[in-house]
């Protein structure tokens, strides 16, 4: 009776644990605000002197999951990327990708010049300090929800040492600690 009793049980438990499903959307549209590029998309820089041309020449979101199985909390997790190619000149490259966990990721050389903060809030740490911005007017346009990225030129020696980012426009602006060039987005 005792072997019955616990079969049945096992049964029991097997069917409530497969009976349960999850779903995950996936990346939120509203959040493709934050890598707001597509593929083949060209992406225009200037310091008055030179201009760059990058091309976007990776995206990806990541798409819906689904799960079965017992769970009392779970967490739907999601990310995604744009990447241009190289341009010729410094060969910068941007690498911008945004996780549910409200990170963001920023590269934009090879030399190791990597911002990573957390979005909707004024960050610092030894390497980067993070001021965040509502709204704001920069060269005659009006940006929301800006993000100004700074490095430690005294104690470091950074490549990129300032990087300014909105939503619906990614990466407005970036500074060549090395080279002296401050390279601005040019709207189309």
């Amino acid at each position: 009776m005792r072997q019955v009793i616990l079969i049945i049980s096992g049964f029991l438990i097997l069917i409530s644990l497969n009976s349960c499903k999850y779903t995950c959307p996936g990346f939120p549209d509203e959040e493709l605000k934050w890598i707001p590029y597509k593929l083949n998309d060209t992406l225009r820089y200037s310091d008055s002197k030179d201009t760059i041309y990058l091309v976007v020449n990776e995206f990806y979101k990541s798409g819906p999951t689904s799960f079965r199985g017992l769970a009392m909390d779970y967490w739907c997790d999601f990310n995604g990327h744009y990447y241009t190619s190289k341009s010729s000149l410094y060969d910068y490259q941007i690498k911008d990708s945004f996780s549910s966990l409200n990170d963001s990721r920023i590269q934009i050389t090879q030399q190791g010049d990597v911002f990573e903060f957390p979005h909707y809030s004024n960050y610092s740490n030894d390497s980067i300090k993070v001021i965040y911005f509502a709204d704001s007017i920069i060269k005659n346009t009006d940006f929301k929800e800006i993000f100004v990225l700074q490095k430690d030129t005294i104690k470091q020696n950074p490549r990129i040492s300032r990087v300014i980012k909105s939503s619906d426009k990614g990466i407005i602006e970036f500074y060549d600690y090395k080279y002296k060039r401050k390279w601005n987005l040019i709207n189309k």
